[in-house]
């Protein structure tokens, strides 16, 4: 009998790991951004690549908000930190500037707003942001392509797409990023 009840208590745990390890559907938050529809980069695998879902999220506040009094408000509401980077030859600077501007515009007609485009000599950025129907920011989007004088003469620079999802609280997307020195987010 004993080996049977052990069955069974395997099976009901490890069931309930496999629901708690499902991930809602992002897609349908309203500051949810595709990275992958991106033609140019539907083949080529990032250098940098981050996906912080709304669990993985939590379980940092636990760890560290005894450290860091208040990480829990900064990271509280978001559901998703995605960080995709590419790199880039110069070569490619303006054909990807191209694809980064269809993107924004892709974005404004879906009601994303552009806060902030910065572009100076091999530097592009880009930062949308996406407000939900009681008009909190919902999602935050950032485009960015950057060739530093080193990198230039080497005909090489990077791309960086960023998009978070849930609940925005500007001040703390700053602090997170200076943290854990997320790609992109230096702009806001």
């Amino acid at each position: 009998m004993k080996p049977i009840k052990l069955l069974i208590v395997l099976f009901l745990v490890s069931g309930s790991v496999f629901i708690a390890q499902q991930t809602t559907d992002l897609s349908k938050e309203p500051g949810y951004f595709e990275f992958k529809d991106i033609s140019q980069f539907k083949n080529t695998e990032p250098i940098t690549e981050i996906n912080l879902e709304e669990p993985m999220l939590k379980m940092i506040v636990k760890l560290t908000d005894k450290n860091n009094e208040g990480m829990g408000k900064m990271i509280e509401g978001l559901k998703l930190i995605k960080v995709n980077e590419y790199n880039l030859e110069l070569k490619n600077f303006e054909a990807t500037e191209n694809i980064l501007e269809s993107i924004g515009k892709t974005l404004q007609t879906k009601e994303w707003d552009k806060i902030i485009r910065s572009k100076h000599k091999n530097n592009v950025d880009n930062i949308y942001v996406k407000r939900d129907q009681n008009g909190e920011f919902a999602g935050l989007v950032v485009l960015s392509m950057h060739i530093s004088n080193e990198k230039a003469e080497k005909g090489s620079g990077k791309v960086t797409l960023v998009n978070i999802v849930g609940k925005i609280d500007f001040s703390s997307l700053w602090k997170i990023s200076k943290m854990y020195n997320i790609p992109g987010l230096d702009k806001l």
